[in-house]
């Protein structure tokens, strides 16, 4: 079963996460860490999407953003592809 759309607002603050298939590391090295921390900050900078927190465990991590516009889920699918 599909989850709900998530309704996206302007100057929301949103508690995201992404997990690896199966709980598996989702991370070879600190190196891939950093290139996840590049990523994030050209996505924060390409959609105007602040990022507030981050925490890199191995095999998920959580995002604390905040949206200017309602554009989450296109700075997410940028992120994430």
């Amino acid at each position: 079963m599909a989850r709900p759309l998530r309704v996206e607002l302007k100057d929301a603050v949103y508690h995201l996460r992404a997990r690896g298939n199966e709980k598996r590391a989702v991370f070879l090295d600190q190196q891939d860490r950093g290139r996840l921390v590049k990523l994030l900050e050209r996505s924060c900078a390409r959609y105007e999407v602040p990022t507030l927190g981050c925490v890199l465990m191995s095999n998920h991590f959580h995002l604390l953003a905040q949206t200017h516009r309602p554009n989450l889920s296109r700075s997410m699918y940028w992120l994430m592809v």
